[in-house]
């Protein structure tokens, strides 16, 4: 796919899980993703799938994939 040349920075409006800040940028062949969550509930409930979360993002991306999921108020 096609893959923007600097850092992204949105927040998804999701559903089940609420606001989520994401945070991304690529180097190299690999890209760096931070998802921030507003809902401690969510995060907790995700945290337990970061691997599958990494892998279906590399795959998607075709790239290798640094995921971290944190906690973020502001989201």
């Amino acid at each position: 796919p096609d893959q923007p040349d600097g850092p992204l920075s949105f927040t998804l409006l999701m559903p089940n899980l609420g606001s989520v800040r994401v945070n991304a940028n690529k180097t190299e062949n690999r890209w760096s993703v931070q998802l921030g969550f507003a809902r401690r509930d969510v995060l907790k409930r995700l945290s337990a799938h970061t691997g599958a979360c990494r892998d279906s993002l590399s795959q998607a991306l075709g790239q290798d994939v640094e995921l971290d999921m944190h906690e973020d108020l502001s989201a």
